[in-house]
Parts: C-alpha cells; structure tokens; sequence
C-alpha cells in the first residue's frame, strides 16, 4: 500500500500527500489505480498553504487579471467574437 502523510497548515487548510508509493504502483503495471490512503504521518505546519499564499502576495500591474470562476473568456488575452 501507498503511504499517505496529512498535513494541516496555520490557516487552517488541510492536504494529504503521498510520502511513499507502494511497488505495484512504481512498476508502472497499474499506475492509474491509487491503493486505499494509509496516513501513517500527521504533521502540522506553521506556515501558509500555497493557495493562501497566492491570495496574499500582489499581483504585478503587467500580469493580467484571473478569469472569474465559471466565465469562459480570458480577459485581455483573446478577442471576443
């Protein structure tokens, strides 16, 4: 079996990750299919998960804006039609 470590960050986001894969999965005979998680490591830590991280920092004034959740255009990069 894989083995698995959950890992819960200050902002109180909470991730699991795989610290180890198991044989069957590294021979690459069944690499699309996960064993079960086995979380045999609980670790807490004091810094910001990565999306928290984003949401922090600014963006420069070159990059352009996001696309809002559920449009289909990207804003500044294609002309509509």
């Amino acid at each position: 079996m894989c083995t698995y470590q959950y890992m819960e960050y200050s902002c109180g986001h909470c991730r699991t990750i795989v610290s180890e894969w198991c044989s069957r999965y590294r021979g690459a005979l069944q690499s699309h299919i996960r064993c079960r998680p086995e979380i045999r490591y609980h670790t807490t830590n004091d810094s910001l998960c990565s999306y928290c991280k984003e949401q922090q920092m600014p963006k420069p004034a070159w990059m352009p804006p996001k696309p809002q959740e559920g449009s289909r255009t990207y804003v500044g990069l294609y002309k509509a039609r």
